[in-house]
């Protein structure tokens, strides 16, 4: 069963199985950290091969084993950087969107958690990227979100045409789905939208780029 997942290589580590009345006692070999790896890498390859097949608990699986990488790994990134929480935040969700829109991609010659690491790495940077144009002036960033919600709504458009604009909306978090739905579709600016929610203009000018791209991608990937 694919609960029972996380269990599938137990037959290659079991020394015994001791049966004692209404107890079962599993005794396992001693196997080294290279053997560990190896049958973890193996359990990747089959919780992926689930997942694709629509197995909800198998992608719950995947999730909760490489959670907690993925945290360690963004404290790590945040002691070396300047971003805050939320950048925190919005670049785990990034990473958990790119890899599980994504899963079809993933070869298994390779050790899931590096290929994990590259979506982590893009979204970083990207971060990074973005945080550097907190520097850009106000007529700019004005200009720019002009241009951006021409090209939004041209996406937006086309999206309702293809009759999956929900889909593509449900993937972003409330604050960018917010973000998006003032700015497109009931036209204020984001220099309004920055003022109500008590945040700088740059952020919502970042933010909404990102939930853009983010569509776009899911977009790309699943409805291309």
């Amino acid at each position: 069963m694919i609960a029972d997942l996380h269990l599938d290589f137990l037959d290659e580590v079991v020394d015994r199985i001791d049966v004692g009345g209404a107890n079962i006692t599993v005794i396992m070999e001693d196997i080294s950290a290279e053997k560990k790896s190896e049958l973890l890498h193996k359990q990747d390859h089959w919780l992926v091969h689930y997942s694709l097949l629509g197995e909800t608990q198998a992608k719950e699986i995947l999730y909760e084993k490489h959670a907690g990488l993925l945290k360690r790994e963004l404290y790590f990134l945040t002691k070396q950087s300047k971003l805050n929480h939320m950048d925190i935040e919005d670049i785990e969700q990034t990473v958990w969107l790119k890899v599980f829109s994504r899963l079809e991609t993933y070869n298994s010659q390779c050790r899931f958690w590096t290929w994990m690491r590259v979506f982590l790495r893009n979204a970083y940077y990207t971060t990074l990227k973005y945080g550097q144009r907190f520097l850009l002036s106000e007529s700019f960033l004005s200009t720019a979100s002009d241009e951006q919600q021409i090209a939004g709504r041209n996406n937006i458009e086309e999206w309702e045409r293809k009759s999956h604009v929900k889909a593509l909306l449900s993937t972003l978090s409330e604050r960018e789905l917010e973000i998006i739905v003032r700015h497109i579709y009931h036209g204020e600016t984001q220099l309004s939208i920055s003022q109500s929610m008590g945040c700088c203009h740059q952020r919502i000018h970042q933010i909404y780029a990102r939930a853009l791209t983010k569509m776009r991608d899911i977009d790309l990937c699943q409805y291309s």
